[in-house]
């Protein structure tokens, strides 16, 4: 459907335009990021142009729940107009979703969304601004349970402190003819847990990312350092992966030109334990040779574990790091091959492996 994240806290705020038990508005900035998939720092970005625009009013009242007066948001007569234009576009247009039973319905957005949540069972529900974030022309089932998980009042992960969630490509795109580069770096990202893709500024890192992610199925989470956040608690399913943006771009890139020099993994022990194991890629804006991707990673501890994971002894494993300099590339390799081929490597039958080893390149 692709809509603004302006467009979905208008739609929100619509929805809930006649609620009781407030005081000078109809939500708040917590209720803002869990119903429009909004990250809690990134409130305030998306309702500032909405202030200036007077198509929001904030004021400082009280909400159920809360004992102290915090700040509350509502609709104005010309944010009103705008939003009831959106609703009645949303009622107009058809879903294509995908039922738990994988059947296939396509029905009008307001029979979808009673269906989809007849099919949650009552303890789970999405609204219209849920199906409002979902891009691609059809909704998966785990679209669905993952946007229901998202609203869900207790639980969630702890973001460690110092890291900010954001938003990530409105629109990943087809990708049409570039379907080579996508079967790359997914292959390079899936045989790694910790990867790093540079290029130059505006070729597209982020939209690539999001791109495999939509095709593939996966869970992204998008974060950057910012060393003023306490971290939070965000209702969100666990990420199958981290693309962080890392800031300090050219610097990064520089240290991996440097074949002695590891980039250590970042998560630490103040990460949970379901986003310390997802797979993670480090994005980074800075100037390669031809302008092309460059795409590396793997600290050594991480590389020689699977590679120990994988039957290799330690002594082979350290020399394989060395040699590859630890590239993700390097372990999609040992997981592409049959049993008997990385019996070979592991026995030492396989004479050019060996030899490419001693080269110290691969």
């Amino acid at each position: 459907m692709d809509h603004t994240s302006k467009e979905r806290v208008l739609v929100h705020l619509y929805l809930r335009r006649f609620e009781e038990g407030w005081d000078g508005g109809v939500s708040h900035q917590e209720m803002i990021s869990r119903e429009c998939g909004v990250g809690r720092t990134h409130v305030p970005r998306v309702i500032k142009p909405l202030l200036a625009e007077d198509l929001i009013k904030e004021a400082l009242g009280r909400a159920p729940g809360h004992l102290r007066r915090i700040k509350v948001y509502s609709l104005t007569r010309e944010g009103e107009l705008k939003a009831s234009r959106i609703v009645e576009d949303l009622e107009s247009r058809r879903v294509v979703w995908e039922g738990p039973a994988e059947e296939k319905l396509d029905e009008p957005l307001t029979d979808a969304l009673r269906h989809i949540n007849d099919a949650l069972g009552g303890s789970r529900s999405i609204k219209m601004p849920d199906l409002m974030r979902l891009t691609g022309g059809q909704v998966s089932w785990a679209d669905v349970l993952d946007i229901a998980d998202s609203r869900v009042e207790e639980g969630g992960l702890e973001i460690p402190p110092g890291w900010e969630v954001l938003e990530g490509p409105a629109r990943p795109g087809t990708f049409i003819g570039r379907e080579e580069e996508v079967r790359e770096v997914h292959s390079l990202i899936a045989g790694s847990a910790h990867t790093i893709l540079s290029g130059e500024k505006g070729m597209g890192k982020r939209t690539l990312i999001a791109h495999i992610a939509q095709v593939k199925g996966l869970k992204v989470m998008w974060l950057r350092r910012d060393p003023n956040a306490n971290g939070l608690s965000i209702k969100v399913r666990a990420p199958d992966l981290i693309a962080i943006l890392e800031d300090a771009g050219q610097s990064i890139l520089s240290r991996l030109m440097d074949e002695d020099t590891e980039i250590a993994d970042p998560r630490d022990d103040t990460w949970p334990e379901k986003m310390r194991s997802a797979l993670l890629v480090r994005i980074v804006d800075a100037e390669v040779e031809n302008g092309s991707y460059v795409l590396k990673g793997l600290g050594r501890d991480d590389f020689m574990g699977r590679c120990v994971g994988l039957g290799m002894g330690r002594e082979l494993s350290e020399g394989y790091h060395r040699a590859s300099k630890g590239s993700p590339g390097s372990i999609a390799y040992l997981l592409s091959l049959d049993r008997s081929e990385l019996e070979g490597i592991v026995s030492g039958e396989d004479p050019i492996f060996h030899l490419i080893l001693g080269m110290r390149r691969i």
